[in-house]
């Protein structure tokens, strides 16, 4: 069965892309020493260019909590140097399953459908996604969002996604695996010239469930 979950839009694609950004500059705020415990890394191709980004924001694993749903989010960053692109680019990759859903011990989940992130006012949650054949029904959505600071006024498009979720090892007090999510758009270059057309992004993390699953980056 499809499923779709939708926020709408209270505010303006342009406010919307304000609050973006005064977010991410709280989530760098008082970025201390990274725990290795969750280490991401995000690529993204503009057309036959591909940009490697640096590890940027907050990294999250099962959390928020009491809101039915858990999210893997990571996000990358990229700043002109004079060589190549001369705009700020950040892309962040998210994914939501129901808690606890997921089985005990090793396994691996496929991830393939269309993916479209919330494009309301500061809106969370899973968006909307229409799953392909093959994915599995325990994994709710998954996408990429990006935003750039030469356009700050594009909608979130549609795209389709495909990646597993690994779980290597899982006990108690133990779980590590990776995450890896490909994301493609159509005719990127129609959405916004900050738009990329795909965007790929992986997740390994080794950690302690009784641990905080919420990381920054390395100070610089």
């Amino acid at each position: 069965m499809n499923s779709a979950i939708q926020h709408p839009s209270r505010l303006t694609p342009s406010l919307q892309r304000l609050a973006f950004w005064a977010l991410v500059s709280l989530l760098l705020t008082g970025c201390g020493e990274k725990d290795d415990s969750l280490r991401s890394t995000v690529r993204v191709r503009y057309a036959d260019e591909w940009i490697s980004l640096n590890e940027v924001g907050l990294t999250t694993f099962g959390i928020p909590p009491g809101l039915g749903w858990d999210q893997v989010h990571f996000c990358g960053d990229f700043e002109p140097n004079g060589d190549g692109r001369e705009d700020v680019v950040y892309a962040c990759i998210s994914l939501f399953y129901t808690t606890g859903t997921l089985p005990v011990g090793p396994w691996s989940l496929d991830i393939a459908g269309i993916g479209t992130p919330p494009n309301g006012f500061l809106s969370s949650g899973p968006g909307e996604f229409t799953p392909d054949e093959g994915h599995s029904p325990l994994i709710i959505s998954a996408w990429s969002s990006m935003g750039c600071e030469s356009d700050q006024n594009f909608l979130h498009p549609p795209q389709r996604v495909a990646g597993k979720f690994v779980m290597e090892s899982t006990t108690p007090d133990h779980r590590k695996g990776w995450l890896e999510l490909t994301a493609t758009v159509d005719d990127a270059a129609s959405v916004s010239a900050c738009q990329a057309d795909e965007i790929v992004g992986r997740l390994d993390f080794d950690f302690s469930p009784e641990k905080p699953r919420q990381v920054y980056p390395r100070s610089p």
